[in-house]
């Protein structure tokens, strides 16, 4: 939902001009691509920042949700959208190659990192946990602008109006069904997470994850 569908407007129109050999096109596509998915990371951090702050007020829950907290998972949405989207870049140009490295990369050395410190430090320190997650969001980000940099040549940071327009037309849309689809899937959470306790919505959410994966292993089959 908080990339307001500019990662799937960033795949549809790149595979577009590769097939249409346009490679000027590409440049400045990448190029407002970028600077979209910073303004959109932006705003999705401050919506966190601010849902959760209300949150924190109507429930008293300063334990979970303290400032800091709040604060670390705003940066970490903000380096979380600005990364997909330049996997998506990687994916409209047709670099199914790097874009599949990077994120088995991601998936394999960084995700269990939170896990690793919980274990060696022996820490149930919320905000230590998010922290980290903060730091690996960001080491992900550089890499994927690294790589990107290096794989697009006379790559210039700057902003086209026209595409940016034609690329939130088809992303509005992919944003209402996202907004629809979060809604029918973790309606009951945000609902229940109101009078429940943490711990009591936690077994209640693992409960019904496990019967979302086996229908999902059934949809594959």
């Amino acid at each position: 939902i908080l990339d307001f569908g500019i990662c799937r407007s960033i795949v549809r129109e790149f595979s577009v001009l590769i097939n249409e050999k346009k490679e000027k096109l590409i440049n400045y596509y990448t190029s407002t691509s970028l600077c979209l998915s910073v303004i959109f990371g932006l705003c999705a951090a401050l919506i966190i920042f601010v849902f959760f702050s209300l949150y924190a007020e109507l429930t008293s829950d300063t334990l979970v949700f303290s400032k800091k907290t709040i604060y670390l998972v705003s940066i970490s949405v903000f380096f979380n959208i600005v990364n997909l989207s330049i996997l998506s870049i990687f994916e409209g140009k047709h670099l199914i190659n790097i874009s599949s490295l990077l994120r088995s990369i991601y998936s394999l050395f960084f995700l269990g990192i939170p896990a690793l410190i919980i274990i060696k430090y022996n820490t149930k320190n919320l905000e230590t946990i998010i922290f980290s997650i903060a730091i690996i969001k960001m080491v992900q980000f550089l890499i994927s602008l690294l790589v990107l940099i290096i794989k697009t040549k006379g790559l210039k940071f700057v902003f086209f109006k026209k595409i940016a327009i034609k690329l939130i037309r088809f992303g509005k849309w992919v944003t209402v069904s996202n907004l629809i689809s979060v809604i029918m899937s973790y309606g009951d959470r945000f609902i229940m997470g109101y009078f429940l306790k943490p711990n009591s919505l936690v077994n209640y959410s693992i409960s019904s994850d496990l019967i979302q994966k086996g229908n999902s292993i059934m949809s594959l089959l």
